[in-house]
């Protein structure tokens, strides 16, 4: 019976440590802001849909703006002048569409 419960314990405790997920993991899957030019739009909604709003501020940093009517925030990329990467969430503050704009268009 002692072996039985101490398999139980290294099973429960081998299966808690592969469902830990650290926010250094979380923040390493996360695209970082300067590479979103190089995808496209079907990689970006594959990479960027189902974040975190939390995670993701903790990748990119302070957004360059907000959006009105709609919970979505914006952020410059630097390859253009004028060209924004916009996030909008959903109720629960995940990521639930990604849109590139130009601006200077």
């Amino acid at each position: 019976m002692k072996k039985f419960i101490a398999s139980v314990l290294a099973l429960v405790c081998v299966l808690g440590l592969c469902a830990c997920n650290t926010k250094e993991d979380v923040n390493k899957q996360i695209l970082p802001l300067e590479k979103v030019n190089e995808c496209t739009q079907e990689e970006l909604d594959e990479k960027l849909i189902g974040v975190s709003r939390e995670d993701l501020l903790g990748v990119w940093g302070k957004p360059d703006g907000h959006l009105n009517g709609f919970w979505g925030e914006l952020w410059q990329l630097t390859s253009k002048k004028g060209e924004h990467i916009t996030v909008y969430y959903d109720e629960n503050g995940i990521v639930e569409n990604v849109l590139i704009i130009d601006f200077s268009e």
